[in-house]
């Protein structure tokens, strides 16, 4: 079944905001992107630690053994953003470091009010296999149409592990049936 490229993007908006809506727990975010802004950085490489400011004021030290660094860091900068810091190591690689890592790993209220939102992925493969129940297909039969080996449609179907936006293309394409319908949650 070919579909036109608006299609497919409108299908991708509309599996995106099921996903959105299907991990939300709670009508508002516990901590604004705001409050994930940064103002500065500073790596004590005799301490060994990264010592992070926030825009709101906060501030954080980090040691680097928390973060299991390949080779030891050199310099640290604020990403163009201010929404993460990246480390230059001695190896001349560079890695970012999300501000929200930061408080995980540093403030216990922001860790305490995120281990309550328990974020799950939707759950597709009941949905997908009652689809495919309903075509009278074998669970075979759409795995060969959707190009997937066999045992990674049964994963798929037992929800053993999450689809992307591709194989669920396929996988509805196989069904005879549109994304939305796949996805409906």
């Amino acid at each position: 079944m070919a579909r036109e490229v608006g299609e497919v993007e409108y299908g991708l908006t509309r599996l995106e905001a099921a996903i959105r809506r299907a991990g939300e727990t709670s009508p508002k975010a516990v901590f604004a992107s705001e409050e994930l802004l940064l103002a500065g950085v500073k790596l004590d490489r005799r301490r060994r630690t990264l010592a992070v400011r926030f825009a709101s004021g906060a501030r954080h030290e980090l040691p680097l053994r928390a973060l299991r660094l390949a080779f030891p860091a050199r310099s640290a900068r604020l990403d163009d953003l201010r929404h993460g810091v990246v480390l230059t190591l001695e190896n001349g690689a560079a890695v970012e470091i999300a501000s929200d890592l930061v408080l995980h790993r540093c403030d216990p209220d922001y860790r305490a009010a995120h281990a309550t939102e328990q974020r799950t992925a939707p759950d597709f493969g009941a949905r997908i296999r009652a689809l495919r129940r309903a075509s009278g297909k074998t669970a075979r039969a759409v795995a060969a149409a959707a190009g997937m080996a066999p045992s990674n449609y049964a994963r798929l179907e037992a929800s053993k592990h999450q689809p992307r936006v591709e194989t669920l293309l396929a996988v509805a394409s196989a069904l005879g049936v549109p994304l939305e319908e796949l996805v409906r949650v």
